[in-house]
């Protein structure tokens, strides 16, 4: 019992209280991919809480058995991908993995930590789902329909991916004509753009200087071109850091995601790195807001 209780020193994958965005989900499945990859699931538990969406009994019944064919990422899920299905995980606002390299019974697995609503048994190790506010989801997809990782993103009504080569300024220009609302709302909607939250697109936003106010409809072509880019830089240079680490975050050997310590207006109330204004804050799409009403507008 005592190496369970350690287990949080021994390898956490993902442990935030702000909602993972695209850099830290893809984290995630790097450092999740060489541990289970064809690995086969030998047990699996489920809590009895209601969260998003959970495994039926059904599926409980349908996993054990199965091995693993791919980890990957689309949007803000976590895709496990199942010779005939896909293992889907959205972490929500504090969802978090958890990896014990320990055999242990179920019961004294859950009863050792709060808040576990999912566990996966592989035989010599368990992965657990940990989510205390319980907005996140576990859910099966059959590849029935969505056959490969492209169809599954539209199958789920995601957005574009915004590191794909079909995700540029000219697409950005058209999808937001005669779109009123905030850019920043804009690229935060993952029907439109995939896996982008407020760190990012704040991020992204300051470095193009584009207020995150501005309607949509009023980003010309030269703007939208600038916009994509330092979002695609922001994007590869946060999953080259790891992710953003909010209060806690590690990857699987338990280094710590840095990016934030790159972030130039998420989080700050200091003066702009810029040119020294005042930085401003407040509330766009019900989200803290922070930016540069002199480098951004």
């Amino acid at each position: 019992m005592a190496a369970f209780e350690c287990v949080i020193c021994l390898s956490i994958i993902n442990q935030l209280f702000k909602m993972p965005e695209l850099p830290e989900i893809e984290t995630i499945a790097s450092n999740l991919a060489p541990l289970i990859h064809a690995k086969i699931i030998t047990k699996v538990w489920t809590s009895d809480l209601k969260m998003r969406s959970q495994l039926s009994e059904i599926d409980k019944q349908f996993l054990p058995g199965r091995k693993v064919h791919n980890v990957t990422r689309v949007g803000k899920y976590l895709v496990i991908e199942l010779l005939e299905k896909y293992l889907l995980i959205h972490f929500g606002m504090s969802g978090r993995l958890i990896v014990t390299q320990n055999v242990l019974e179920m019961q004294k697995a859950t009863r050792s930590l709060r808040h576990i609503h999912l566990c996966l048994s592989f035989g010599d190790f368990l992965i657990l789902y940990q989510d205390p506010r319980r907005f996140g989801s576990v859910r099966i997809v059959s590849k029935v329909g969505p056959k490969t990782t492209r169809q599954l993103s539209k199958f789920l009504g995601i957005g574009f991916e915004p590191l794909s080569e079909e995700f540029g300024a000219k697409e950005l220009f058209y999808m937001t004509r005669g779109i009123s609302r905030h850019i920043k709302v804009f690229l935060m909607d993952g029907k439109k753009v995939a896996g982008v939250g407020n760190i990012y697109a704040a991020e992204a936003l300051f470095r193009a200087g584009i207020r995150p106010t501005l309607p949509c409809f009023k980003l010309n072509i030269a703007k939208c071109s600038q916009l994509v880019a330092c979002l695609k830089s922001v994007l590869l240079r946060a999953i080259s850091k790891g992710g953003s680490s909010l209060r806690d975050f590690s990857g699987l050997s338990g280094e710590r995601g840095s990016f934030v310590d790159e972030h130039l207006v998420y989080g700050k109330r200091e003066n702009c790195v810029i040119c020294n204004a005042d930085l401003r804050r407040m509330n766009i799409g019900q989200r803290t807001t922070t930016f540069c009403p002199s480098c951004q507008r």
